[in-house]
């Protein structure tokens, strides 16, 4: 006899004397486990499959020459007898006897069957309280798999209200793709049972396939879950609802692929209860992951603060450090000093506007150049962070002084790694002194200004020449010298801020770059001054060389495009008006034709005489000598080319008939061809300077 000894006796008194042997099967596995046999010697065989077909309580039939008997009972439960050829008969008679007394069999199968379902039920409960969610989640799907004996893989999904599907967070049996099943509310089986809340059995294959067919579950899903069973062909499977309170949150489902046994009503009930309870777990989990949240956002809170509270107080240090050199007029200098005790690493400062690099050291020591500076920031504002891999790597945090949309200057900090926060607000603080510096100093420097133009004013004015003369002594000028006025303009520019920031840069590079010349310079609007003084007038040359070389080398894309007038040298303050007013006409004739450079009023020759006359006027005239050659014939463009290299070549026939590869005939005639078109005579002195003048004013004007 073999497990239940409460009735062990009982079966002895009715079987004790015939040579058996007894089995029972239940529907949660359907294989036969032998529960008695008499102890006598018994021939060894083969058992026969369950039976399927039940008609009878019991029936009576051979299997390979060996006699049976099956009992059946309730919930799919059977006992199964081997009888000797002995007992056969005592057997057959007492078959009604037997069958009632293998109920108690069943009835004990039953409650040891509840009890075990109840065991796992609770085991699966338990094992279910993990507060932490991820841990939940994957412990509700495996004790499902406990709970269920005949199942072997299932799923937990919940629904995803970003996606509006139903995303699987847990699994078992399955593969990793599993985590690609989505399914929309209504479709598929879990879809339904989450919209109607009904919990679904099916015992079948075909049950299964027809009911996602049903429901129409996509191409993809399916293949999908095709793909994260390997291969298994499904068999039965149990789905239920997850629901907290009235609001359904997910699906649980389990499924059948290799294991005997078959699933039932009582399973369904049973996942059903478990359900509930993993409901209750995922609640309490989650509320937990939040309280979590709550406590981690309270203690990083009350972190911060502190941090907060300490940053404030070395930002006020900062603050109140950097303000104070301000206020005490200590200068650039001393403000970036300051910054490097605080960093206590490296700290360079370009002024942009007065062209100065501080610390001033020497090139091969400066981390970037004005030039690299600029490029950088051409296009942006926002501070950066630079690595630089020469002999060492070495990275830089660059920060922007700006005033407005203006790119005052750079600050420049040596790192090692990321910049701390508070070196990060110091740079910013003393970004913010740097900008105030230099709007304090463009406005001390626009007085300055203010005062040179007056003074140019009256110079231009000449009333009161010894006060003119020592008022310029006091100014640096050596009013015994050579005196010329150079007259810059720099393009319009719509933000006025920036056009001044300009100016100011652009006479600090000329200050910075013309040595050994005594310069009274300013700025007024987009037009800068300068009035030079020389020992000899050939000192004008280089002065214009001087200028040109800036504008060429171009050391701030800002002056790109400054056209500059320069008039002659003169000696004696008298004549400075007459040196602007050629400085204002040789800037005339640069503007007008659209030119930037610098040119001298003496270069100008002889289109000083129609510096007066609008572009207009002077096409005008041009169109009324040459119009005629100037159509769209290919002839007449011949023709032009020929009368202009005729006018080259100084009006000799041979050469231009050289130069022009034809032959001094073919030269007369086309000649005779011009002056008849355009109505002159090129040998008539008057008609050849009016064509002269058409040519020259076409190409300069």
């Amino acid at each position: 006899m073999k497990s239940y000894p409460s009735i062990s006796s009982l079966i002895r008194e009715q079987l004790d004397s015939l040579t058996v042997k007894v089995w029972i099967r239940n529907n949660r596995n359907h294989q036969f486990r032998l529960i008695y046999e008499n102890g006598r010697e018994v021939p060894s065989f083969l058992l026969p499959e369950a039976v399927t077909k039940k008609i009878e309580r019991y029936i009576i039939y051979q299997n390979n020459g060996e006699r049976f008997v099956s009992f059946f009972y309730p919930d799919d439960c059977e006992v199964l007898m081997w009888t000797s050829q002995d007992a056969y008969s005592t057997i057959k008679e007492r078959l009604e006897q037997l069958y009632t007394f293998f109920y108690l069999v069943y009835q004990q199968e039953i409650i040891r069957t509840k009890d075990t379902e109840l065991e796992h039920l609770i085991e699966g409960i338990s094992a279910i309280s993990s507060l932490d969610e991820k841990n939940c989640l994957e412990a509700i799907i495996s004790s499902a798999i406990n709970v269920i004996p005949s199942a072997d893989a299932g799923f937990l999904q919940l629904f995803d209200y970003d996606s509006e599907c139903l995303a699987v967070k847990a699994s078992i049996g399955f593969n990793h793709s599993i985590k690609e099943f989505k399914i929309r509310v209504k479709e598929a089986i879990t879809g339904i049972v989450f919209h109607d809340g009904k919990s679904r059995l099916f015992q079948t294959k075909e049950e299964i396939f027809d009911e996602m067919d049903n429901y129409h579950i996509s191409k993809a899903n399916f293949d999908i879950l095709m793909s994260a069973s390997d291969g298994y062909a499904i068999k039965a499977m149990l789905c239920t609802p997850v629901t907290i309170g009235q609001k359904r949150i997910g699906v649980l489902a389990v499924h059948q692929f290799y294991q005997n046994g078959k699933l039932t009503g009582r399973d369904l009930e049973l996942l059903k209860v478990f359900a509930d309870q993993a409901a209750i777990a995922i609640q309490n989990a989650q509320l937990y992951d939040e309280l979590k949240i709550q406590l981690n956002e309270v203690t990083m809170l009350s972190q911060q603060l502190k941090e907060k509270n300490k940053f404030l107080l070395e930002r006020d240090n900062v603050h109140r450090s950097l303000t104070s050199l301000s206020l005490q007029n200590k200068g650039p200098d001393s403000i970036i000093s300051a910054l490097r005790r605080m960093l206590e690493t490296s700290v360079f400062y370009i002024n942009l506007i007065k062209d100065e690099y501080i610390p001033n050291v020497k090139s091969s020591s400066r981390p970037f150049s004005v030039e690299e500076i600029s490029l950088i920031f051409s296009e942006r504002r926002a501070p950066v962070l630079i690595d630089v891999s020469d002999i060492y790597q070495e990275r830089y945090y660059l920060y922007p002084i700006t005033d407005g949309t203006v790119f005052l200057g750079c600050l420049i900090v040596k790192v090692e790694g990321e910049l701390s926060r508070i070196a990060q607000t110091t740079v910013e603080q003393g970004g913010t002194i740097l900008s105030l510096e230099a709007v304090k100093e463009q406005t001390l420097t626009d007085v300055y200004y203010k005062k040179i133009h007056e003074y140019f004013n009256k110079l231009l004015q000449h009333e009161d020449p010894e006060w003119l003369l020592s008022k310029g002594k006091e100014f640096g000028l050596n009013v015994s010298s050579y005196f010329c006025v150079a007259l810059a303009e720099i393009p319009a520019c719509s933000d006025l801020r920036m056009l001044e920031a300009i100016v100011h840069q652009f006479i600090s590079t000329i200050k910075k770059n013309i040595k050994n010349k005594d310069l009274l310079i300013f700025g007024l609007n987009n037009k800068v001054t300068i009035l030079a003084s020389f020992e000899r007038p050939a000192e004008l040359k280089a002065f214009t060389e001087e200028i040109s070389s800036i504008i060429k080398e171009r050391r701030h894309q800002d002056v790109m495009g400054v056209s500059i007038g320069i008039g002659n040298p003169y000696t004696g303050i008298e004549f400075i008006k007459k040196s602007y007013h050629e400085a204002v006409k040789a800037l005339s004739y640069l503007t007008t034709r659209n030119e930037a450079g610098v040119i001298q009023y003496k270069q100008i020759g002889i289109n000083r005489l129609f510096l007066h006359q609008s572009p207009e006027e002077v096409k005008d005239f041009s169109d009324e000598i040459l119009g005629a050659l100037m159509d769209e014939e290919e002839t007449n463009s011949e023709l032009e080319k020929t009368l202009l290299s005729y006018i080259i070549m100084n009006r000799s026939a041979s050469k231009t008939a050289k130069k022009l590869h034809i032959h001094p005939n073919t030269l007369y005639k086309r000649l005779k061809k011009i002056e008849d078109i355009l109505d002159l005579e090129l040998d008539n002195y008057e008609d050849f300077l009016k064509i002269q003048l058409a040519f020259h004013l076409r190409g300069s004007f």
